[in-house]
């Protein structure tokens, strides 16, 4: 659902319609659904031709291959957002923002699995990440005499993307845990290179990877 409200055609607004051609406040709402996983994942999967020895010789037999998740369902997204559009100056100057919040919920990942489980990792309902920030753009058109014409503009914004629920934590080059980033990049800092040999002595250092002069700090 969305919704938008043009103050500037409004009656009250009127005595400022000679600086102002359009105020526009709009605002939204949705949900979408994913299902972007293979089929039947809520079942095992038995599979035959793995043979085995008894009595001396070898048995037909069959194995579970595929781990289940009997209770998967689709993920969700909740979006929301709110913003505003604003014409001044017979359209040479406008301004746009908006601010969003959008969260995703029973994200469909394979949790990570010990070394010894035996089975590739199951598809999951695994948690959910909120994304939300906001973007503004500005810009100013013109025309001088009837053959030029220029359009200027500038926009910004900013995201923030935080991991709100994951029950296994996961942390390699990538991190899975509550209040990161989603998915984020881990590992150890860049901080410069070593210049002295007292820098090589004295900076903390990687376990088992010696260092010398022109190495990389971490």
């Amino acid at each position: 659902v969305s919704l938008g409200w043009r103050i500037s055609e409004e009656e009250f607004f009127k005595n400022y319609a000679n600086k102002i051609d359009e105020f526009k406040l709009r605002g939204s709402y949705g949900e979408v659904g994913n299902n972007a996983t293979a089929d039947y994942q809520y079942l095992s999967k038995i599979s035959l031709g793995l043979n085995y020895p008894f009595g001396g010789a070898i048995s037909s037999g069959a194995g579970q291959t595929k781990s289940s998740s009997p209770n998967l369902i689709w993920e969700s997204a909740s979006s929301f957002n709110i913003g505003f559009d604003l014409s001044l100056f017979n359209s040479k100057l406008m301004v746009s923002a908006e601010y969003y919040d959008r969260l995703t919920d029973d994200i469909l990942i394979s949790i990570p699995v010990s070394s010894i489980y035996g089975l590739p990792a199951p598809t999951v309902n695994g948690g959910s990440m909120k994304n939300s920030g906001f973007e503004i753009e500005t810009g100013h058109r013109n025309r001088i005499g009837d053959k030029l014409s220029y359009n200027i503009s500038f926009n910004i914004g900013l995201n923030e993307n935080k991991t709100i629920r994951f029950p296994n934590p996961s942390v390699g080059s990538r991190i899975y845990k509550e209040e990161y980033p989603w998915g984020g990049f881990y590992g150890y800092e860049y901080a410069g290179l070593y210049q002295t040999d007292s820098e090589v002595k004295n900076h903390p250092k990687v376990p088992g990877a010696p260092v010398q002069k022109g190495d990389l700090k971490f």
